[in-house]
């Protein structure tokens, strides 16, 4: 089966708005998904960074975007809070690599862009992160394990360095055979995406 490349951050409002769709069509398409870390601010300290201090030359046109933001999440019947902190997503992406290996990446994305985007909690505390797991049925004390022993730093380094090697710059971005198509996309285009790759309809198998 053909595989989907997803490049995405848990920090991405777009990646966040696009997930019906890829759940849309994996489910009409025969499509496998493969989830991809992608850096989108890795330089954000630890302990997350507030808005108006990254903004802070630009927040009448950060509130502006926040707006517009709010007004597209609505329409996707999606909760979206205004957010005061942009946190550093990259321990979340690691422990994202672990639910993957557990068979519950979705799972645990769901509940990733829930704490962040519906919550406002900054996914990038341990303590935070360790919360989520356990709702998610993991083992807090192995999930502990993972963070001290940095045990999936190396996969999320070797998804960051394809990025780099793929010339990706936005997110979401996909990949599928040679195709690449960068940034949000209706899911007109992802159709389209799977037209030109000779993707079947699932009814059509």
């Amino acid at each position: 089966m053909a595989e989907l490349e997803i490049y995405s951050d848990f920090i991405c409002v777009w990646c966040y708005f696009a997930k019906k769709d890829i759940k849309r069509l994996e489910k009409e398409y025969a499509i496998k998904i493969r989830w991809r870390a992608f850096p989108l601010n890795p330089d954000i300290k630890d302990d997350g960074i507030l808005i108006e201090e990254l903004f802070a030359d630009n927040l009448t046109l950060m509130t502006d975007k926040m707006h517009q933001l709010k007004k597209t999440a609505e329409s996707l019947s999606l909760p979206l809070i205004n957010l005061k902190t942009i946190s550093n997503s990259r321990l979340a992406q690691e422990l994202a690599k672990w639910a993957e290996e557990k068979g519950k990446f979705e799972e645990y994305q769901d509940a990733i862009y829930k704490a962040y985007f519906a919550e406002g909690l900054n996914i990038g505390k341990q303590d935070v992160l360790l919360e989520i797991v356990e709702k998610c049925g993991f083992s807090y004390d192995e999930a502990l394990e993972i963070i001290k022993t940095k045990k999936f730093s190396k996969a999320v380094d070797e998804d960051w360095q394809k990025s780099e090697d793929l010339v990706i710059q936005s997110a979401p971005s996909y990949i599928l055979n040679n195709t690449k198509l960068m940034g949000p996309q209706s899911y007109e285009k992802l159709e389209e995406l799977m037209k030109k790759n000779d993707i079947p309809r699932r009814d059509l198998l």
